[in-house]
């Protein structure tokens, strides 16, 4: 596995919205209201219809009045965020992703998203399996 940091972080949302002609505005508001803090996460992932935002939940009101007239899709609160950090070599690791999806799956815990970046994979779990997901993960990094 290498070294691979593992934390975990409650207390976070997910907001779907339908993708419209004043979208793109109101995303560059929230950019500028949940990215203020280093410990801030913010995800705005966009598909060809739709958009889905995750921060959170200290900026959900900013948030959704950001977005007041934004065709909602979905709001889920209670989420965790399931975070591994590794170096960049777990790029060229051939199924890296799979395993540590895998891992979960075996355990019967569901993933909600799951978002990554270079040195990141972010996990949005619901809150009441969190610490399970934690677990099953820790032990398989020690293996």
């Amino acid at each position: 596995w290498g070294k691979i940091q593992l934390s975990l972080r409650s207390g976070a949302m997910q907001i779907d919205l339908q993708k419209g002609k004043t979208t793109q505005a109101k995303l560059q508001e929230l950019q500028q209201l949940a990215s203020a803090a280093p410990e801030d996460i913010l995800s705005i992932t966009q598909s060809t219809h739709e958009i889905t935002v995750i921060s959170q939940e200290k900026y959900e009101e900013k948030m959704l009045h950001a977005l007041k007239g934004e065709r909602m899709l979905n709001v889920e609160k209670n989420l965790s965020l399931l975070v591994l950090r590794f170096g960049g070599d777990v790029l060229y690791q051939p199924g890296f992703f799979d395993r540590i999806l895998r891992e979960l799956a075996w355990e019967n815990i569901n993933i909600y998203e799951v978002v990554s970046t270079l040195t990141e994979l972010i996990i949005v779990l619901k809150e009441d399996e969190a610490a399970k997901a934690y677990e099953v993960l820790r032990r398989s990094l020690k293996k």
